[in-house]
């Protein structure tokens, strides 16, 4: 019986970090989003527009400074790229000596329209401490629009650009920032769709996982033959006889009280 117990005890000894890890696996998948649904894009709602007779007495000189960017986004159809166009137009005919490009690469009117959209329009929405991923998701949608219409304009491609540009580092820097103050978000799904479409757009987030974090995320996502053929092609074999060991370790206290309980039994 004396035996029996200090095996007991030795056996607990090797659980504890066994029934820690799976602890943990559980907790981060119960934290974690791993649904796959990405909202929908929003359909442009019809709004009155933006009038621009509110511009009388403001000469073309102090027209950027004096301009009122909080009236046009309350009013303006700025989510539909058609309506953005006619008020860039609509500024070029009411100020054509404003339309000249510079060497920046914009005109004065075009640099109205951009701070609009971009500064503006992001001082408006605020900063939120709480991560909100299906807001991002849709702002990467709408400025994505941006980068499409760049494609077929040569004029105006700075133009489109610069507020694609814009708000594609606002997601990124948005996303480095949830990652920091909770880790945890970096194991769901809209943070890992989101971090997938910067990349591939040439936007990076710093915010980096761990071998072990990489891991537990395949092995919520159930991805195991993609670990099996991790560990057999893309490790050595010091490594795989230490992952042999280590996975004898968990299960010979199994085995052991199989045998003890059959000896107890006798």
């Amino acid at each position: 019986m004396k035996i029996i117990n200090k095996l007991g005890k030795v056996l607990l000894l090797f659980l504890i970090p066994f029934i820690a890890l799976v602890s943990i696996i559980f907790v981060l998948a119960l934290r974690s989003d791993f649904s796959g649904e990405v909202p929908e894009e929003e359909v442009c709602l019809p709004l009155p527009g933006f009038n621009f007779n509110d511009l009388e007495g403001i000469s073309s000189r102090n027209l950027y400074e004096r301009f009122p960017y909080q009236q046009y986004l309350d009013s303006a159809n700025y989510c539909d790229i058609l309506a953005i166009q006619q008020d860039l137009a609509k500024l070029d005919s009411l100020f054509p000596e404003n339309k000249i490009i510079k060497p920046e690469g914009f005109s004065v009117n075009q640099e109205i329209i951009v701070n609009a959209l971009t500064t503006k329009l992001e001082e408006r929405m605020g900063t939120s401490v709480k991560p909100d991923l299906d807001s991002l998701i849709r702002q990467m949608q709408w400025a994505e629009k941006f980068n499409a219409y760049s494609q077929f304009t040569s004029t105006n491609l700075p133009f489109y650009q610069s507020i694609y540009g814009f708000w594609m580092n606002h997601i990124t820097n948005a996303l480095d920032s949830y990652g920091e103050i909770n880790r945890s978000i970096t194991y769901n799904f809209k943070f890992k769709y989101l971090l997938t479409r910067c990349q591939e757009k040439g936007y990076y987030v710093t915010v980096k996982e761990t071998k072990i974090e990489k891991i537990i995320f395949y092995i919520n996502g159930e991805e195991w033959l993609y670990l099996f053929n991790k560990f057999w092609y893309s490790t050595g074999p010091s490594f795989k006889v230490s992952m042999v060991l280590l996975a004898l370790l968990f299960v010979l206290p199994y085995f052991i009280l199989v045998r003890i309980y059959f000896i107890k039994n006798l």
